[in-house]
């Protein structure tokens, strides 16, 4: 028996049944005053996950500088409210498409 192409065996793809909003990026994190900050804190960090889940310390290489009180709930850039998570950190406490916090974050 010959395998039929997907395209074939599946017919046309179904479009999603929710459509999100796009997402609109803020252009403050594109400005030279972020990407200095940013910088900053990743080598306060030593380019290391800040991020803690059980007692212990991720330690993985970040590449995210993340705001604990987010900016449109009042927080600034200021290096305690700053901390330097990984990919998978920063998935775990990410927004949700709904605007709400995931996890601890």
């Amino acid at each position: 028996m010959a395998l039929k192409p997907l395209k074939q065996a599946f017919g046309r793809a179904q479009k999603p049944a929710v459509r999100f909003p796009d997402k609109k990026a803020d252009p403050f994190y594109t400005s030279p005053e972020w990407l200095r900050t940013r910088k900053r804190i990743l080598q306060r960090d030593g380019g290391r996950c800040t991020a803690v889940w059980d007692g212990f310390q991720c330690q993985a290489t970040a590449t995210i500088v993340d705001h604990i009180k987010r900016r449109r709930d009042g927080g600034d850039e200021s290096d305690g409210n700053l901390r330097s998570l990984c990919r998978a950190c920063d998935n775990r406490l990410k927004e949700k498409w709904d605007g709400s916090r995931r996890g601890d974050g």
